[in-house]
């Protein structure tokens, strides 16, 4: 194959995955600010611990808790992995 070609190709794979990852970690970013808005807004409409409490025990409640958990343990998970790949 000729070298010109190639390069093409080389090169306008690397540009396309770098628009890739920048606009998909744009994307990521704005659901995530979504969620902690939307997060925020559900947690200050309780006026006691009560309330919230009652909130916590009921499906939705359960729901979003484990929803919570789930995103945090996913990002535990990655750091995990990235500091057992450097040991």
């Amino acid at each position: 194959m000729n070298t010109d070609v190639v390069m093409f190709l080389t090169v306008t794979g690397m540009v396309s995955f770098i628009f890739w990852v920048v606009f998909s970690t744009f994307r990521r970013i704005k659901v995530a600010r979504a969620q902690a808005e939307l997060n925020a807004k559900l947690l200050e409409r309780f006026a006691s611990g009560h309330d919230l409490a009652e909130y916590m025990n009921s499906e939705a409640g359960k729901k979003f808790l484990e929803s919570a958990l789930n995103r945090l343990s996913k990002s535990f998970g990655l750091l995990g992995t990235a500091t057992e790949s450097r040991a």
